[in-house]
């Protein structure tokens, strides 16, 4: 071969060495990019998750595959934020009134209210954590309507301002999140809808949309507002988990089909709610709801009201009303506390206490109460208070101490309210009986001589003017500082109310009153020390049993009844007091003393 032809095929060589070098060094490259390409997108989505990370137990829960949407959305933009999420409250029209939005930054909302009343429709209304909403009004007595007209609930995860009152309608629901902070004059917040012309008006009427499935408001946040003030959280569930402060003020947590509120120039402010909730409640999370109306957070309204009423079926809840929270409305100098845990009797209403009540007082201010009603109660918490008024169905008042179970009462817990110094009322609309004592003794008092005094009453909420109070074993004692009432009279109709097997009854320091429309069976002692022992029966007859010794050590005893008997063996005795029977027939075979001993 040539050395031409060598050179030649040498040449051809290098050149094609040359072409497949500059390929795999092309390759190499491009592999490099596509790695770099690769480890930028995946920093880029890693910093996603970081930044929308917020508290989507109370926000919203992304997919996988909604997160790699959203990262392919905005690579080009290079940024997302939380806002993308969960913006402030859109497309707000003013619909009535007069008011402006603005929003100067991207995590703030102005809306100025130009008149005393206005109303905001919102395709939706969220407010994320680290965002504000801001309502400047004319006035702490302004009040604007703020209502979402979109398909979504609202989800409250930031702060919430105004200087006057804000209504907050969405009937898809309402969560005030964790991180929510709300400080208003007063708040409505309730998935039931008003007419425009209603609240123009002043009328704060407020129904259920038939078109709407039950929804729910729950706070999970903190809730303050300004003294005097109010807040109402109604819808067909409500709870309470987060911290709620209304010094002075109204809390009304209610269950319901529709509310209507007034509010009067003097401050007082009256309001009802009404209609039955008898399908289960869907939570955020799709499971039905356990109670219409609980708190398992704390509530504060010192010198004000706590209100936790219901409407519902318990067919389909576990209890109607539950507080298994705090309830603070302490009372104040100017103005008394009080707490009501309250369900419609018709439903078949449980209302249960495990948690703690408090309306004591300071000192030199007025007496602070506490009202638990509905068909069964569930009593088992500490309830510290001046007055406490149970009022169920039916009462048993069991021996000893245990787990409370609805409409029971145990002697232990009744005996630490009245050494307390509570006065305790129980009433019933069917019957109260105190059940056989292991030790015979309910005992009231204390050292200082300031227990309480008792009230045992039978009402007429079910409407037959019907009921009894006795004791299952008339060896049993109730022992007291104040005064003991056993009322069957006030309430019943006819000869419905009667007073069965009554045991023995002593107050140190008060009076005893027995009054029945029927009979009245007193098998042993009554005895008070200076004060009067009144007996009646309007339509039947009081009996005085061979072992039932009245003494008044002083004081006065009346007895007043259609027919007076008293069986050989007892005896009536004043100890100077003066002793009054009134009775169309009179048969005394026992003795009477009214001598000063």
């Amino acid at each position: 071969m040539s050395w031409r032809n060598t050179r030649s095929m040498a040449l051809v060589a290098e050149k094609q060495n040359r072409k497949r070098v500059k390929r795999i060094k092309k390759k190499k490259h491009q592999a490099k990019v596509i790695s770099f390409e690769k480890e930028l997108r995946k920093r880029r989505y890693e910093r996603i998750k970081k930044h929308v990370r917020v508290n989507f137990s109370d926000a919203v829960t992304f997919s996988m595959s909604d997160m790699k949407k959203t990262a392919a959305a905005v690579v080009a933009a290079s940024v997302i934020t939380a806002s993308s999420a969960y913006a402030l409250p859109q497309d707000g029209k003013v619909v009535a009134g007069s008011a402006s939005i603005s929003t100067p930054n991207t995590t703030t909302m102005l809306v100025k209210e130009a008149t005393e009343k206005a109303i905001v429709n919102w395709n939706k209304f969220n407010i994320n954590v680290n965002e504000l909403v801001k309502f400047i009004q004319p006035s702490s007595a302004a009040v604007i309507l703020n209502r979402v007209v979109g398909a979504d609930p609202s989800k409250i995860l930031g702060a919430l301002e105004a200087n006057g009152r804000v209504f907050l309608v969405n009937p898809n629901g309402i969560v005030f999140g964790k991180t929510a902070h709300v400080d208003v004059a007063g708040l409505i917040a309730t998935t039931f809808d008003i007419k425009n012309s209603d609240f123009m008006s002043g009328k704060f009427n407020f129904n259920q949309l038939e078109n709407k499935n039950l929804a729910y408001v729950i706070n999970k946040g903190e809730i303050k507002i300004s003294d005097n003030g109010f807040v109402f959280l109604v819808a067909p569930s409500v709870s309470n988990e987060g911290l709620v402060v209304a010094k002075l003020g109204k809390v009304v947590m209610g269950s319901g089909k529709s509310l209507s509120v007034d509010f009067f120039g003097d401050g007082t402010i009256t309001y009802s709610i009404s209609g039955d909730v008898l399908k289960e409640v869907q939570g955020p999370d799709g499971k039905p709801l356990e109670s219409a109306v609980s708190n398992s957070g704390k509530i504060t309204a010192d010198g004000g009201e706590v209100i936790l009423t219901a409407n519902a079926a318990n067919a389909i809840l576990s209890s109607v009303v539950n507080n298994a929270g705090v309830i603070e409305a302490k009372s104040l100098v100017d103005k008394n506390g009080k707490v009501i845990l309250e369900a419609n009797k018709t439903d078949g209403g449980l209302v249960s206490n495990t948690g703690t009540i408090d309306t004591t007082k300071a000192d030199g201010a007025l007496a602070g109460s506490v009202e638990i009603s509905g068909e069964k109660v569930f009593v088992d918490g500490k309830i510290n208070t001046k007055s406490l008024l149970i009022d169920p169905d039916y009462v048993s008042i069991y021996s000893g101490s245990g787990t409370n179970t609805s409409s029971v009462i145990y002697e232990d817990n009744l005996e630490a309210e009245l050494q307390g110094g509570t006065d305790v009322t129980i009433q019933a609309d069917k019957g109260i009986t105190l059940e056989d004592l292991a030790d015979n003794l309910l005992d009231g008092t204390n050292t200082a001589g300031t227990g309480g005094s008792l009230t045992l009453q039978i009402t007429n909420g079910d409407g037959d003017g019907q009921g009894t109070i006795s004791f299952a074993d008339k060896n049993d004692k109730i022992l007291t500082d104040g005064a003991i009432t056993l009322d069957a009279k006030t309430y019943t109709t006819g000869t419905g109310g009667t007073l069965q097997n009554i045991g023995s009854l002593e107050s140190k320091y008060s009076t005893i009153t027995l009054e029945a429309t029927g009979n009245v069976d007193v098998e042993k002692s009554v005895i008070t020390h200076g004060t009067n022992i009144n007996i009646t029966s309007s339509a039947g007859t009081v009996t005085l049993e061979a072992s039932s010794d009245l003494e008044s050590n002083g004081g006065n005893i009346v007895i007043s009844a259609s027919d007076f008997s008293q069986v050989i063996g007892g005896a009536l005795a004043t100890s100077g007091g003066s002793l009054h029977i009134t009775a169309g027939s009179i048969n005394i075979a026992g003795s009477m003393d009214t001598r000063d001993t």
